[in-house]
C-alpha cells in the first residue's frame, strides 16, 4: 500500500479523534465539586431524634405480664427442692423412685409455662408496637424481655440439668 493512500485512511480517524477535543463550556469540569472537598473524618450531625411517648395502656399491659411472669417462676423455684431430691434418690431406670422423680420432673417442666407464654406476649407486643408509624415508648417493654429471658433460660437450664441426672431407659 503507498503512503499516500496510508494517509488518505488516517486522516478520517484522526478527524474523528480530534472532534473530541472541544473547547465548548457546555461540557461539565472534571474539577472537584464542592462535596467531594468536605473530609471524610467529621461526621454527619446527627439526625434529630422524635421524642416517643408514654402508652400508660402498654405501661399497664407490660407489668401484668412481667408479673405473670414472675408469679410463674416462683411456683417453678417453690416445686425446685423437691424435684431435686426426687432425681438424686431415683434409682436405676423404670424402679418406683425413678418413676416418681420423672413425674416430678414432668410437672417442673410444665411450671414454666407461665414465663415462656409471658415472653412470647411481650415479644409478639414488641413486634406490634415496632410496627407501628410512631411507635411508643418501649423501654420498660424491652426490659421485661429481658427479664423474662433471663428467667426462662434459667428455668430451662435448671430442668435439663436435672433430667440429664436420671438414668435413661
Amino acid at each position: 500500500m503507498s503512503h499516500r493512500l496510508r494517509s488518505l485512511l488516517l486522516l478520517p480517524s484522526t478527524l474523528l479523534l480530534l472532534g473530541g477535543c472541544t473547547l465548548s463550556s457546555k461540557y461539565p469540569s472534571l474539577a472537584p465539586r464542592p462535596i467531594e472537598q468536605v473530609g471524610f473524618d467529621t461526621p454527619p450531625p446527627p439526625r434529630p431524634v422524635p421524642a416517643r411517648e408514654t402508652d400508660s395502656a402498654l405501661e399497664a399491659q407490660v407489668a401484668d405480664l412481667i408479673g405473670e411472669a414472675r408469679r410463674g417462676d416462683r411456683l417453678f423455684q417453690d416445686a425446685l427442692p423437691s424435684t431435686r431430691e426426687a432425681v438424686s434418690r431415683a434409682g436405676g431406670a423404670g424402679s418406683d423412685p425413678w418413676l416418681d422423680a420423672q413425674q416430678r420432673l414432668t410437672a417442673l417442666e410444665s411450671l414454666r409455662n407461665p414465663v415462656t407464654a409471658s415472653l412470647d406476649q411481650l415479644n409478639t407486643l414488641l413486634s406490634e408496637k415496632q410496627k407501628l408509624d410512631t411507635p411508643p415508648d418501649t423501654d420498660s417493654l424491652e426490659a421485661a424481655i429481658v427479664e423474662a429471658g433471663k428467667l426462662d433460660a434459667a428455668e430451662q437450664a435448671e430442668v435439663q440439668r436435672l433430667a440429664g441426672m436420671l438414668p435413661q431407659p
